[in-house]
Protein backbone atom coordinates (compact mmCIF):
# COMPACT_ATOMS: atom_id res chain seq x y z
CA UNK A 1 0.00 0.00 0.00
CA UNK A 2 1.48 3.38 -0.95
CA UNK A 3 2.10 5.85 1.87
CA UNK A 4 0.90 9.39 1.17
CA UNK A 5 3.20 12.10 2.56
CA UNK A 6 1.62 14.36 5.18
CA UNK A 7 2.12 17.45 3.01
CA UNK A 8 -0.02 15.85 0.30
CA UNK A 9 -2.81 15.00 2.74
CA UNK A 10 -3.23 18.35 4.48
CA UNK A 11 -5.25 21.03 2.79
CA UNK A 12 -3.07 24.06 2.02
CA UNK A 13 -5.42 26.28 4.05
CA UNK A 14 -4.35 24.43 7.22
CA UNK A 15 -0.69 24.98 6.40
CA UNK A 16 -1.24 28.74 6.37
CA UNK A 17 -3.04 28.83 9.72
CA UNK A 18 -0.59 30.09 12.38
CA UNK A 19 -0.02 27.97 15.47
CA UNK A 20 0.89 29.64 18.74
CA UNK A 21 4.10 28.51 20.47
CA UNK A 22 2.11 27.84 23.66
CA UNK A 23 -0.06 25.31 21.76
CA UNK A 24 3.00 23.56 20.37
CA UNK A 25 4.61 23.38 23.82
CA UNK A 26 1.41 22.05 25.39
CA UNK A 27 1.10 19.41 22.65
CA UNK A 28 4.76 18.33 23.08
CA UNK A 29 4.37 18.04 26.85
CA UNK A 30 1.14 16.05 26.66
CA UNK A 31 2.54 13.79 23.92
CA UNK A 32 5.61 13.14 26.04
CA UNK A 33 3.38 12.23 29.00
CA UNK A 34 1.34 9.87 26.81
CA UNK A 35 4.39 8.13 25.33
CA UNK A 36 6.13 7.86 28.72
CA UNK A 37 2.99 6.28 30.13
CA UNK A 38 2.97 3.69 27.35
CA UNK A 39 6.72 3.00 27.63
CA UNK A 40 6.70 2.75 31.45
CA UNK A 41 3.59 0.54 31.63
CA UNK A 42 4.01 -2.04 28.84
CA UNK A 43 2.12 -4.77 30.70
CA UNK A 44 -0.96 -2.68 31.48
CA UNK A 45 -4.22 -3.64 29.84
CA UNK A 46 -5.84 -1.88 26.89
CA UNK A 47 -8.21 -0.01 29.20
CA UNK A 48 -5.29 1.70 30.98
CA UNK A 49 -3.82 2.97 27.71
CA UNK A 50 -7.23 3.99 26.40
CA UNK A 51 -7.66 6.26 29.43
CA UNK A 52 -4.24 7.82 28.78
CA UNK A 53 -5.16 8.45 25.12
CA UNK A 54 -8.46 10.02 26.15
CA UNK A 55 -6.66 12.32 28.60
CA UNK A 56 -4.13 13.32 25.92
CA UNK A 57 -6.88 14.19 23.43
CA UNK A 58 -8.85 16.18 25.98
CA UNK A 59 -5.87 18.18 27.20
CA UNK A 60 -4.43 18.97 23.78
CA UNK A 61 -7.42 19.82 21.59
CA UNK A 62 -10.90 18.88 22.62
CA UNK A 63 -11.74 20.01 26.14
CA UNK A 64 -14.15 21.76 26.88
CA UNK A 65 -15.84 21.90 23.46
CA UNK A 66 -16.05 18.17 22.73
CA UNK A 67 -17.06 15.20 24.87
CA UNK A 68 -14.75 12.15 24.78
CA UNK A 69 -15.69 8.81 26.29
CA UNK A 70 -16.62 5.25 25.46
CA UNK A 71 -19.85 4.78 23.56
CA UNK A 72 -21.75 1.48 23.54
CA UNK A 73 -19.12 -1.06 22.37
CA UNK A 74 -16.75 1.53 20.91
CA UNK A 75 -13.45 2.08 22.74
CA UNK A 76 -13.45 5.88 22.42
CA UNK A 77 -15.51 8.44 20.56
CA UNK A 78 -15.26 12.18 20.20
CA UNK A 79 -18.69 13.74 20.07
CA UNK A 80 -19.46 16.78 17.90
CA UNK A 81 -20.31 18.75 21.02
CA UNK A 82 -19.63 18.84 24.74
CA UNK A 83 -22.46 16.52 25.76
CA UNK A 84 -22.78 12.74 25.51
CA UNK A 85 -26.01 13.25 23.52
CA UNK A 86 -24.11 15.08 20.75
CA UNK A 87 -23.62 13.10 17.53
CA UNK A 88 -20.49 10.97 17.29
CA UNK A 89 -17.82 12.65 15.17
CA UNK A 90 -14.76 10.42 15.59
CA UNK A 91 -14.54 6.69 16.34
CA UNK A 92 -11.32 5.34 17.88
CA UNK A 93 -10.48 1.66 18.27
CA UNK A 94 -7.63 0.94 20.68
CA UNK A 95 -5.51 -2.11 21.36
CA UNK A 96 -2.79 -2.81 23.90
CA UNK A 97 0.50 -1.30 22.68
CA UNK A 98 3.17 -3.55 21.28
CA UNK A 99 3.16 -6.11 18.52
CA UNK A 100 -0.56 -6.70 18.43
CA UNK A 101 -1.72 -8.76 15.44
CA UNK A 102 -5.24 -7.29 15.82
CA UNK A 103 -4.05 -3.72 15.09
CA UNK A 104 -3.95 -2.08 11.68
CA UNK A 105 -0.54 -1.67 10.08
CA UNK A 106 0.69 -0.34 6.74
CA UNK A 107 1.09 -3.93 5.58
CA UNK A 108 -2.20 -5.32 6.85
CA UNK A 109 -5.58 -3.61 6.96
CA UNK A 110 -7.53 -6.87 7.16
CA UNK A 111 -7.45 -7.18 10.96
CA UNK A 112 -9.89 -7.15 13.86
CA UNK A 113 -9.43 -3.47 14.74
CA UNK A 114 -10.31 -2.37 11.18
CA UNK A 115 -13.30 -4.71 11.11
CA UNK A 116 -14.51 -3.22 14.39
CA UNK A 117 -14.06 0.36 13.14
CA UNK A 118 -16.01 -0.38 9.97
CA UNK A 119 -18.79 -2.08 11.94
CA UNK A 120 -19.06 0.83 14.40
CA UNK A 121 -19.03 3.35 11.56
CA UNK A 122 -21.77 1.51 9.67
CA UNK A 123 -23.90 1.12 12.81
CA UNK A 124 -23.52 4.81 13.62
CA UNK A 125 -24.35 5.77 10.03
CA UNK A 126 -27.45 3.57 10.02
CA UNK A 127 -28.59 5.02 13.36
CA UNK A 128 -27.97 8.60 12.22
CA UNK A 129 -29.63 8.17 8.81
CA UNK A 130 -32.90 6.26 9.34
CA UNK A 131 -33.44 6.03 5.56
CA UNK A 132 -30.36 3.81 5.28
CA UNK A 133 -31.73 1.67 8.10
CA UNK A 134 -35.04 1.37 6.25
CA UNK A 135 -33.23 0.40 3.05
CA UNK A 136 -31.11 -2.17 4.89
CA UNK A 137 -34.24 -3.79 6.29
CA UNK A 138 -35.44 -4.37 2.72
CA UNK A 139 -32.35 -6.38 1.81
CA UNK A 140 -32.63 -10.17 1.89
CA UNK A 141 -31.01 -11.94 4.83
CA UNK A 142 -27.45 -13.15 4.13
CA UNK A 143 -27.24 -16.72 2.94
CA UNK A 144 -25.08 -19.22 4.75
CA UNK A 145 -22.00 -20.11 2.69
CA UNK A 146 -22.37 -23.75 3.76
CA UNK A 147 -25.41 -25.55 2.30
CA UNK A 148 -27.74 -27.16 4.81
CA UNK A 149 -27.84 -31.00 4.73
Amino acid sequence: MPVIPLNDVLNNAYKKDPVEQASITKFKNELSTLLDGVKNNPNEREEHHKNRLSSFLQKTWYEPDYYINTYENVDLVIHNGNKSQSPVGVIIETKKPGKNPEMVSLNNLNVKSMHQLLLYFLCETINFYPLISDLCSLLPAPQSPVPSP
